[in-house]
């Protein structure tokens, strides 16, 4: 009796190891598919000539807040750098 107990043990524990190795294996199956599907596109010379573009423009506007410039000279209006107009105000 004690050694059919055993058998049914054994086989029970080589069960639970083929189970868990096969659950091991489908979450690692599930990473490496939700990994492939988040990659980025590569980096086109079209992408990369609007990327060029759009920093341009930000570069341009951040310019903007840092020099000093005649807007409308009929109407007196001036840009001066945000610095010195917070100093200005306060």
């Amino acid at each position: 009796m004690k050694h059919a107990t055993r058998r049914r043990r054994s086989g029970s524990t080589t069960l639970r190891f083929c189970v868990v190795v096969a659950a091991f294996c489908l979450m690692i199956l599930v990473l490496w598919w939700s990994r492939k599907g988040a990659a980025p596109e590569p980096l086109g010379a079209a992408r990369a000539a609007e990327r060029e573009a759009i920093l341009s423009e930000v570069r341009r506007a951040e310019s903007d807040l840092v020099t000093y410039d005649l807007i409308h000279a009929e109407a007196g209006i001036h840009r001066i750098p945000v610095d010195r107009a917070m100093e200005a105000v306060v």
